[in-house]
């Protein structure tokens, strides 16, 4: 992986183009950070001044190509890992703390949660000089990565925790839980996240009976079940966007423990 030093101590106009040998070959580019980002800002916390003494400590990764005819298992993972362990050493004149790199509306950026990337919101999708409120191309999300985890004493910035946590055995109750499970689930409409809140609930208060055996005998509401069933393909309902508002949940409960066993 071939890559060369920022000639120029001055952050503004520096950058690294990391290209790897060989097939199939890759380049990542590296380049200074952008001079305002809101929810950089948001997430570092720190004071127009502070920002404009420190900005020189955190790098954009600006481009990730990959050809989609590439085969070559976790190549992005793999590449973005040299890529963040050269990082501090080819930097070395501005010292960076943080990386932001940006990733489309139509990516998942799955390489990146792999590698404890932290999600703090997108951009506004307006040019440098574009007018205020201009939509002028389209939102990204950001992303950040701490190379230093003790980067926010040296500069001085309180922490700002943004992940959501919630306590182990919160909402967890009997008329709770399934609003809280699952009523964030993005399944086009919010009549069908609504219908599934209902179902989750009445499977639990089944526990294993068949749904016909629901104590009410409500015809409407069976009819509901399985028309809500019968319906997935068609309104593209899947099990993991179904689960994805519970797994969000759980993720938030294992944040307030310090040691969690995965089975």
């Amino acid at each position: 992986m071939a890559g060369g030093l920022p000639e120029s101590p001055a952050h503004i106009g520096c950058g690294e183009t990391y290209l790897t040998a060989g097939r199939p070959s890759v380049h990542r580019n590296c380049t200074a950070a952008a001079l305002c980002l809101h929810e950089r800002e948001r997430w570092i916390f720190w004071s127009q001044k502070h920002r404009g003494a420190q900005l020189h400590r955190v790098v954009n990764l600006s481009q990730f190509p990959i050809r989609p005819d590439i085969g070559c298992k976790s190549l992005a993972s793999y590449v973005l890992s040299r890529v963040l362990r050269r990082l501090p050493r080819d930097f070395r004149q501005l010292d960076p703390y943080v990386v932001v790199p940006f990733v489309g509306p139509d990516q998942t950026g799955t390489c990146f949660k792999a590698a404890n990337f932290l999600y703090s919101g997108e951009t506004k999708g307006r040019r440098r000089h574009a007018p205020p409120n201009a939509c002028t191309r389209r939102k990204r999300k950001v992303l950040i990565y701490e190379l230093d985890p003790r980067w926010r004493a040296t500069l001085g910035v309180p922490h700002v925790e943004l992940r959501p946590r919630l306590e182990a055995g919160r909402g967890l109750n009997a008329d709770q839980w399934a609003d809280r499970e699952f009523a964030d689930a993005e399944l086009g409409d919010r009549c069908r996240s609504r219908r599934l809140v209902l179902i989750a609930y009445l499977l639990s208060t089944l526990m294993g009976k068949p749904a016909p055996a629901s104590p009410k005998r409500d015809p409407k509401a069976r009819a509901a079940y399985y028309r809500f069933l019968e319906k997935a393909d068609e309104f593209g309902i899947t099990p993991t966007k179904v689960l994805a508002p519970h797994r969000e949940r759980t993720i938030e409960r294992m944040r307030t423990q310090e040691t969690v066993l995965c089975i």
